[in-house]
C-alpha cells in the first residue's frame, strides 16, 4: 500500500470516527505500515507532517512515541524551511501531544528564528500556531536566554493580545525556564490572573486545566505580589466549587491544592474534604511519581503550617521513595558539595558539630547542610543556581518554600552565597551574631 493510500485511510478513520478512530487496530495497523514507508524515506515533507499528526492522535503511547522518533528523525532544516507557518504549528503540536522532545539543536533553532521572525502575526492572527510553537519548545526543554528574552522584549500589551489558555502556556514556559526577570513576571502572570479572575467574575467557566497551569507558574516564583491577587481573587472559590467536579481524579485535586497552598492561600476545609485515606491509597499504590511528590509534599505543608488539621494516618502515607541519592544529589550541586567538605574540615574552628548532608524538609528536595551549633540545630543553605531563578540570585519558589517551612519547623538557618571556595572567618562571624543561635563560652 502506497503512503498516499495509508494517509488517505487514517484521514476517513479521523474524520468518520474521530473519537473512537484511535481505539481501532486498524488505525494502529495503518501507522505501523506508514512507519514502515517512512523508513525507507517514502514521504514528501507534507506527507510526514500529516503522519505525526495521525499519530499524535494516539497520544503517549509507546506506538505513537516510536513513531515519532521514526519520523522527526526525517526532518531538517531543509526541508522543514517549505513548510509554512500552520505546517510548522501542526508539526509543533503533534509533537507535545505525543510528549516527544526534539533532540536536534538546529531544528530547534530553526523554529526559535521562524518564531522571532513570525511571532507579531503569530500573536495577531495565528495565536494557536504561536501556542503549539511554545509547547514544542517545552516538551523539548529550549529555554534558551535569546529567545526566552526576545519574548519577554515584547510589549506586554502585544501578549496580552493571546487570549488566556494561550497566555496560561506561554506563562508555563517562562515558568518551567525559570525566567528571572520578577518585574516582568509579576506583571504578566499578575495579569492572567486579573483576566481568570474576570471570566469568573462574568460567569464564564475555565477550565481547570488551564486555572492549573497559572497556578504551576505562580508557585513557582511565590512571590508577594501574585499570592496576594491570588487571595482577593475569585479563583479560590472557584476551585472550591469545582473540586467536587473532578471527583474521580484525585491527582488534579491535589496539585489545585499544592499550588494554592504554596502561595499562601490555604483552602483547609477543601484539604480535609479531598485528601482521604482513599485518595492517598490511590496514589501511593500508582506508578505516577509526579502525583506522589505533590501529595507527599502536601502533606508536609499542611502538617507544619496546620499541625493536626489532617489525621496522622494520612499525614505517615508519606515516605523516602522519591528521596534523590545524596552523592548524584552533590555532585549536581558542586559548589555545595565543596561547602560541605570545607565545614566538616573546619568544624571545630567554626564550633560545629555533626556536620552532615540532609533533605531536613521532608519531601521537599533540596538539600541542606545541617549541624549543631552549642546545642542548637542549624540548616545552611547555599544559594547557588539550583534554588535561584535563571541568571539571578532571587529564590525560586520551592527555596521560599523550604525557608518558610523551617521556620514552622523552628530550625534557624543561615544563607550562603555560592562560591568556588569559602572564608571560614567569615562564617564563623555569622554564626556568633545570628540572633536564633545561642553561644556561650570563649569567642576566641
Amino acid at each position: 500500500t502506497s503512503p498516499t493510500n495509508l494517509l488517505c485511510c487514517l484521514q476517513v478513520y479521523m474524520t468518520v470516527v474521530p473519537l473512537q478512530a484511535r481505539k481501532l487496530k486498524a488505525f494502529t495497523h495503518a501507522l505501523i505500515q506508514l512507519e514502515n514507508r517512512i523508513k525507507k524515506s517514502l514521504l514528501s515533507t507534507h506527507e510526514l507532517v500529516q503522519a505525526v499528526y495521525y499519530a499524535s492522535h494516539l497520544k503517549a503511547g509507546l506506538v505513537a512515541k516510536k513513531f515519532m522518533l521514526v519520523a522527526i528523525y526525517q526532518f531538517n532544516v531543509e526541508n522543514l524551511k517549505t513548510l509554512s507557518n500552520s505546517d510548522l504549528g501542526v508539526l509543533c503540536v503533534s509533537l507535545f501531544r505525543s510528549s516527544v522532545a526534539v533532540e536536534k539543536l538546529t531544528i530547534l533553532q530553526f523554529l526559535a528564528g521562524r518564531f522571532k521572525q513570525e511571532i507579531d502575526s503569530l500573536i495577531t492572527e495565528e495565536p494557536a500556531i504561536f501556542v503549539s510553537f511554545i509547547k514544542c519548545f517545552r516538551i523539548s526543554k529550549y529555554y534558551e536566554d535569546d529567545l526566552i528574552n526576545f519574548i519577554a522584549s515584547k510589549d506586554l500589551t502585544s501578549l496580552l493580545k493571546l487570549d488566556i489558555v494561550a497566555r496560561t502556556h506561554l506563562g508555563v514556559y517562562f515558568s518551567a525556564s525559570k525566567y528571572g526577570n520578577t518585574e516582568f513576571i509579576n506583571a504578566y502572570l499578575g495579569s492572567c490572573i486579573e483576566d481568570m479572575n474576570s471570566k469568573i467574575i462574568n460567569g464564564e467557566t475555565p477550565r481547570l486545566k488551564d486555572i492549573d497551569n497559572l497556578l504551576w507558574s505562580c508557585s513557582v516564583y511565590n512571590t508577594e505580589h501574585l499570592n496576594s491577587k491570588l487571595r482577593v481573587s475569585e479563583v479560590q472559590k472557584y476551585i472550591k466549587d469545582s473540586l467536587g467536579l473532578i471527583k474521580k481524579d484525585s491527582n488534579a485535586q491535589i496539585s489545585l491544592l499544592l499550588w494554592l497552598w504554596m502561595c499562601s492561600c490555604r483552602l483547609e476545609p477543601e484539604v480535609v474534604r479531598y485528601v482521604t485515606p482513599e485518595c492517598t491509597k490511590y496514589i501511593t499504590e500508582s506508578k505516577n511519581f509526579k502525583a506522589q511528590s505533590n501529595l507527599f509534599l502536601l502533606l508536609t505543608c499542611v502538617h507544619l503550617e496546620s499541625p493536626g488539621l489532617l489525621r496522622p494516618q494520612i499525614i505517615g502515607s508519606r515516605d523516602k521513595r522519591l528521596q534523590p541519592k545524596f552523592e548524584p544529589y552533590l555532585n549536581k550541586r558542586p559548589q555545595l558539595k565543596t561547602l560541605l567538605s570545607e565545614l566538616q574540615k573546619y568544624s571545630a574552628f567554626l564550633r560545629l558539630e555533626n556536620v552532615r548532608f540532609n533533605f531536613i524538609v521532608p519531601t521537599l528536595y533540596i538539600g541542606s547542610i545541617c549541624a549543631e551549633f552549642k546545642g542548637t540545630s542549624l540548616s545552611i543553605e547555599l544559594i547557588d543556581p539550583a534554588v535561584c531563578l535563571t541568571n539571578s540570585d532571587q529564590l525560586n519558589g520551592r527555596m521560599i518554600l523550604k525557608l518558610r517551612l523551617l521556620q514552622k519547623m523552628g530550625i534557624p538557618y543561615i544563607l550562603i552565597p555560592g562560591e568556588d571556595s569559602y572564608d571560614m572567618e567569615s562564617l564563623r562571624k555569622r554564626l556568633l551574631e545570628h540572633p536564633s543561635l545561642s553561644y556561650q563560652g570563649s569567642q576566641d
